[in-house]
């Protein structure tokens, strides 16, 4: 396995989103169809760095030649025309003097879109604080972690590390009557040890005294990871578990080599089957045709051993591809993307960079996975210096994604983010590089 550990840090898109102050809720996500109306809304005036070096922002609908506007400093654009039915294909066109960025969503069915998103604040109801105090027992090490986790996930963890003689206190936030279980480790040369108290009850304002955790469990066991369909990808794989009491994170095992693996764990008898595991593989392979790399998730609890299975790659069917020093050659003229994924994908991302001797063109695209093929349209002259593929070296990402069974493509365009899913989600990517010549 070459280069496998670079690959788990891919080279992601630009214009990142900004974490910003989302607006006052709206309504709830429309299940109505397009019909003569259609606003989107997008941060991308967050992301401008140097806005003297920009030109403008626009959104276009289809390739912009009926259908385009000036994106407000609000940031929304409204179309209504009796003309705009159906599913839509959206572009974000940023210019600045140096770069032009086009950033493409295709098959857009929501009458109301946010093209980037906003984390939603968990108000939770949070009411009340209860502290718990007390002393970790069987410790060999002065340095503990001790770590609060609501048993039934309705109030927020905490972590603390406990004082040299083994006290702590430890603080967690809810309302009414919240159970909770404690958690604390130590780690003393390269073994971790443990213990576990669940299932403690208290109320909100409430000081619990004299909490004993005792460390009887080590690190001694072993987690066996199965890993399924791996054998596209090369011969070995990095594996990460991730070990957690209920939505709180505690610590994590790493190992990398050919399937199946092993990871080092405690017993998970009870108290311990109250830990869940979620078990990341990544394998990927770098060769003339560039880099293939995938990731699968899963989550285990009650002691099970993951089973991990890893879709077939992302194939690119329309060019070819080729490293940076030896690339693949197309030409400009008819350029299309085109691929072959996974059904069960719920988004496929491309983004791809071509440079001219004096301004760079940045195409992104959004797409959902019964969408096979794109072909870049000739962007308005009116707008941009750069109005199609220039020749030159381009370097060329693919990425599809499952976030969860029950994702949906039009669930990326609501106003606010789901909540990220601990396992059953997958991603692949496809990265290259391609000369483009008349």
């Amino acid at each position: 396995m070459h280069r496998l550990l670079p690959l788990i840090v891919l080279f992601l898109v630009a214009c990142g989103d900004k974490p910003g102050k989302p607006p006052p809720a709206e309504p709830g996500p429309s299940n109505a169809p397009i019909r003569g109306s259609l606003t989107v809304h997008s941060r991308l005036w967050e992301d401008i760095g140097d806005p003297s070096q920009l030109v403008g922002i626009y959104v276009l609908l289809g390739d912009g030649s009926r259908f385009r506007q000036p994106l407000g400093q609000d940031g929304v654009a409204r179309f209504v025309d009796p003309d705009i039915q159906g599913p839509q294909d959206v572009t974000l066109l940023a210019v600045s003097t140096e770069k032009t960025f086009a950033d493409t969503y295709l098959a857009l069915e929501q009458p109301e879109v946010w093209l980037q998103q906003y984390t939603k604040e968990d108000t939770g109801g949070e009411t009340g604080q209860a502290t718990l105090k007390g002393r970790i027992t069987g410790r060999t090490s002065v340095v503990q972690e001790v770590f609060v986790a609501s048993a039934d996930q309705q109030g927020h963890g905490n972590s603390t590390r406990a004082a040299t003689d083994g006290s702590f206190e430890i603080d967690i936030s809810g309302s009414g009557v919240m159970p909770v279980h404690l958690f604390a480790m130590e780690y003393v040369n390269s073994t971790r040890r443990f213990g576990l108290k669940s299932n403690i009850t208290l109320q909100a304002g409430q000081t619990l005294d004299d909490v004993e955790i005792a460390l009887d469990r080590a690190e001694d066991q072993f987690q066996q990871v199965s890993v399924e369909n791996f054998e596209p990808y090369g011969t070995e794989a990095l594996v990460t578990m991730d070990f957690k009491l209920g939505t709180m994170y505690l610590f994590r095992s790493m190992v990398t080599g050919a399937p199946p693996l092993q990871l080092p764990s405690m017993s998970l008898t009870p108290p311990f089957d109250l830990l869940r595991m979620v078990t990341t593989v990544t394998v990927g392979s770098d060769g003339a045709a560039g880099v293939t790399s995938a990731s699968a998730t899963v989550l285990t609890e009650g002691g099970s051993s993951p089973v991990v299975t890893i879709p077939p790659p992302l194939q690119l069917t329309s060019i070819p591809l080729g490293t940076m020093e030896t690339p693949a050659v197309a030409r400009t003229k008819g350029f299309t993307l085109a691929w072959n994924v996974a059904p069960t994908a719920q988004v496929v991302h491309a983004y791809l960079n071509a440079q001219s001797r004096d301004h760079q063109l940045l195409w992104r695209l959004t797409a959902p996975s019964h969408v096979t093929s794109f072909t870049p349209f000739e962007l308005p002259a009116e707008l941009t210096p750069v109005t199609r593929l220039p020749p030159g070296l381009a370097s060329l990402s693919m990425w599809a994604k499952n976030n969860g069974a029950d994702r949906a493509y039009a669930d990326l365009f609501n106003q606010y983010e789901a909540p990220v899913q601990q396992g059953g989600t997958w991603s692949l990517s496809r990265q290259g590089y391609v000369r483009l010549v008349e």
